[in-house]
């Protein structure tokens, strides 16, 4: 969605690697947000995305004018999506989920690539277009690539370029979180989830902070160790930040 930032230039460089022409877009979607000030506040920075997209050795740019231009041909599709579509961001952001299948379908159709590659900062999302693709049996492979982090270890995201200096800084917090946690657990000392809060909490609101099945994003049973993704939500001012990292 723009503002483009090395987390996404390392998505293109992955694609490089791995085909023989690379395709970005670039279009704000409007059907995802559900908070209209989240759209308007949302960074347009085309100029300077064009430009680090033909450094980064990018093939091709699809940057339409218009939702119009997107939306013009769209045909309407249902996809079960499970306990994937019940839980997390889906509860938190109602509707997000359909808005990006929206458009992810739509961008898929009119770039017929062979590969699309999101990042994994968006674990959630990677599972439902994934599910999506598989359900709509769309020649696609949806490939999820590592989350790249700021050099204190806050993810990167276009948002990130609406906190603050300090609220920056201090978001690095959520990242040794999640390592304290992943720590703990490789030591095997499982301790309650409430029990990393308060690192948090002097710094910033936490929406939710949970483990999950990785696979299923179900609950994870007492005692169980395999196969665990934390995800966690914490506010920051007026900027919503999310991560997760896999504990085991």
């Amino acid at each position: 969605m723009g503002a483009l930032h090395n987390g996404h230039l390392s998505l293109i460089e992955r694609a490089k690697e791995e085909n023989h022409l690379v395709v970005a877009s670039i279009f704000i979607n409007p059907t995802q947000f559900n908070d209209p000030n989240d759209l308007e506040r949302y960074p347009i920075e085309h100029e300077s995305d064009l430009k680090k997209l033909e450094n980064s050795g990018c093939d091709v740019v699809y940057l339409p004018k218009s939702k119009e231009d997107v939306y013009q041909n769209e045909q309407k599709f249902d996809v079960d999506l499970g306990f994937i579509g019940e839980t997390m961001e889906a509860l938190n952001r109602p509707g997000h989920f359909d808005g990006v299948m929206r458009v992810v379908k739509l961008l898929l159709e009119i770039v017929s690539p062979t590969r699309a590659y999101f990042g994994l900062k968006d674990y959630q999302q990677y599972l439902v277009l994934s599910k999506m693709v598989n359900a709509l049996n769309l020649p696609t492979e949806i490939i999820g690539c590592d989350i790249v982090r700021e050099q204190h270890g806050l993810a990167m995201s276009s948002r990130n370029e609406l906190l603050t200096s300090e609220q920056r800084e201090n978001a690095a917090v959520i990242y040794l979180t999640l390592c304290a946690l992943k720590t703990d657990y490789e030591n095997n000392r499982i301790l309650p989830i409430d029990t990393y809060l308060d690192l948090i909490t002097p710094f910033g609101e936490i929406e939710y902070f949970e483990l999950r099945d990785a696979s299923t994003l179900e609950m994870i049973a007492e005692g169980r160790k395999e196969n665990i993704r934390a995800f966690i939500v914490v506010q920051f001012g007026d900027v919503r930040l999310i991560d997760n990292m896999t504990i085991s």
